[in-house]
């Protein structure tokens, strides 16, 4: 009786191994995608935020997102990323004529994204159709502002401020490529004995201007051999008195072209995280992502705000 009991709890013990085994080996998450492959995924982003004494505000909605390889060579791949239907979370806000109208702008445009043999993304191919979708979702903002009366002098102001960060291919390239940039971060990655992957690096600066610098690490939590999947965390924490200083510059930038300057006693409030977490569930065999859940942190002085992007793989 003993003996058999000591087998079912050792065969117990395998089986929970089985399911996610910690990596001893080298794994590599090769990116094998073939000319003509489609997917679709369906993307979830939610906002909440919270001010010191005031109610917490939040939002979210989701998309499908439809992924084609359209090259697939030696040097890396060419892939068309396009945004099906979004729908709110909150149907309240389901009807609101400026949002599906900017939802219908961006809906069914492919974005060319160009990447190399590990799946890095190295650029836009049509980043100047897309600097066209862009400018057509801020005209509709703006004509929303005028129809309600705003100030035209803070229209003028706020039009002025948004063409200047949409006037090069870099910033058009950082801004349409927010959701691929963390969706294709994983892929190509290649991990030895589960040592985990850490780099000095920046956070992309989508006003413009000096990056955040940041740390990064990787770490391949578990290899699941019966599922064929690799589960990999990520976390970037960007320093944050350069973050409060980058901020803050910004602010003050914003200020002067509206020609505010500081009031007496005004200051940056200071950051106190700035750290974006993800986690990546990917096909080993195939090196596609299978899902993944991502948040952006940002806790200030008075107040914090959680950005959350997660896709889910569809399957017919």
């Amino acid at each position: 009786m003993k003996a058999r009991f000591c087998l079912v709890v050792l065969l117990l013990c395998a089986a929970i191994a089985s399911a996610g085994e910690s990596p001893t080996q080298t794994v590599r998450l090769t990116p094998r995608w073939k000319k003509g492959e489609k997917l679709r995924y369906e993307m979830h982003k939610s906002r909440q935020r919270l001010e010191d004494g005031k109610k917490p505000l939040g939002y979210g909605g989701r998309t499908d997102v439809d992924i084609e390889v359209l090259e697939a060579r030696a040097g890396g791949f060419l892939i068309a990323w396009t945004y099906g239907e979004s729908q709110l979370d909150d149907s309240r806000l389901a009807g609101e004529p400026m949002l599906r109208a900017i939802a219908d702008i961006v809906k069914g445009r492919p974005i060319l994204l160009e990447l190399d043999a590990d799946a890095s993304l190295m650029g836009v191919r049509n980043w100047q159709e897309l600097r066209s979708t862009f400018m057509q979702a801020l005209e509709l903002v703006l004509s929303e502002m005028a129809k309600a009366k705003e100030d035209p002098a803070t229209i003028a102001l706020l039009r002025t401020q948004l063409r200047s960060m949409l006037s090069t291919k870099q910033q058009i390239e950082i801004l349409g490529t927010m959701e691929a940039g963390i969706f294709f971060l994983v892929p190509g990655m290649e991990f030895e004995g589960g040592e985990p992957i850490e780099v000095e690096t920046e956070i992309a600066n989508p006003f413009g201007g000096s990056p955040f610098p940041a740390t990064e690490r990787f770490e391949l939590e578990t290899v699941d051999a019966k599922r064929g999947v690799a589960k990999v965390k990520r976390v970037r924490t960007a320093e944050p008195e350069a973050a409060t200083r980058r901020l803050g510059k910004i602010v003050e930038d914003m200020a002067g072209k509206a020609g505010k300057g500081p009031r007496p006693g005004d200051k940056m409030p200071k950051v106190l995280l700035f750290e974006d977490a993800g986690e990546f569930v990917v096909n080993l065999s195939t090196g596609w992502i299978e899902s993944l859940k991502h948040t952006r942190t940002v806790k200030m002085e008075g107040g914090s705000q959680v950005d959350l992007i997660s896709f889910t793989r569809k399957r017919p």
